[in-house]
């Protein structure tokens, strides 16, 4: 016969602390801060052991407080981390494709597009300018005319007084104290503030040191002289291979992630009523949100 004893009981059974992983370094709610989250974060930090377990713990604090707050479930922050997953999938598609450029391609490509290397011809000239516009009277205006020709004249006999004669005769003052200097002139390309029948008649002088006609417009008389010449030419290619090998890099490593895009988007149930669509634009307050990778054709249900 079992005789029961009401004032016996069990020994009660010893709690079990977290601590008793040897791994644990601290407890903060319900979460574990172990030996193994304290070395990742340590990786390049000169910092003190027990600063960053201070720093761990201070973290996690208020990582739990957010998600108490809701945070976690904001829809903006939502939508940020999902943009950064959806970067860390690009970011993996570009480690996992080695990009190479052989020396053909960019070789092919130099040739193909030999003229964006080309460098365009380009002058110096020295001008001498004197004011005659229409509001003048005939006076003036045939004053002024002479006084063109009487330059040209002078510089036609002495072409090496050139620059004193600009001081002398120009009216333009950014260049007549240096004798008449407009700097280079690239073939093709306009300068600021110099009219195109100057520019086409300094193009038009064949050898340095021609001087040109006198050139007439609404604003008064010019007189150009040739005093450098450069041909074009074309940039070696030596020159200009990094410039390819990086353009031809990112041209094959766009073309490899729009397949995996596409090799993504083929996998995925892909339904879209775009129908359903608003019309018209966003509003320009409207931030944008970034355009996903282009899809392959959609079914409609």
């Amino acid at each position: 016969m079992a005789v029961l004893c009401g004032s016996c009981s069990k020994a009660p059974l010893p709690a079990v602390s977290p601590f008793d992983d040897p791994q644990v370094l601290a407890i903060v709610g319900e979460e574990k801060i172990t030996k193994s989250d304290f070395e990742r974060a340590r990786v390049n930090r000169p910092i003190a052991p027990e600063a960053l377990l201070d720093e761990l713990i201070e973290h996690r604090t208020l990582v739990q407080t957010a998600r108490e707050r809701g945070y976690d479930r904001d829809p903006q922050h939502v939508a940020a981390v999902e943009r950064m997953l959806a970067n860390r999938v690009r970011e993996g598609h570009r480690e996992s494709q080695k990009v190479e450029v052989t020396d053909a391609e960019i070789a092919s490509r130099y040739r193909a597009e030999q003229k964006k290397y080309t460098v365009p011809a380009k002058i110096r000239a020295a001008m001498i300018f004197v004011e005659a516009t229409a509001n003048f009277t005939e006076e003036k205006r045939a004053e002024r005319r002479a006084a063109i020709e009487e330059a040209r004249g002078k510089a036609t006999k002495s072409p090496d007084q050139f620059p004193s004669l600009a001081a002398e005769y120009s009216y333009d003052q950014t260049t007549k104290f240096r004798g008449g200097d407009l700097g280079y002139l690239v073939e093709g390309m306009g300068a600021e503030e110099l009219e195109r029948p100057v520019i086409n008649a300094a193009f038009g002088l064949k050898q340095i040191g021609d001087l040109s006609e006198i050139i007439t417009t609404a604003r008064g008389h010019y007189l150009v002289k040739l005093t450098e010449k450069i041909a074009a030419s074309t940039r070696p290619l030596i020159t200009v291979t990094p410039q390819i090998r990086a353009t031809l890099q990112r041209e094959k490593q766009l073309r490899f992630e729009q397949q995996m895009n596409t090799s993504m988007l083929a996998n995925r149930r892909i339904e879209a009523r775009r129908d359903r669509l608003p019309a018209g634009s966003p509003s320009p307050n409207t931030a944008a949100e970034p355009a996903p990778p282009t899809a392959p054709t959609l079914r409609e249900p």
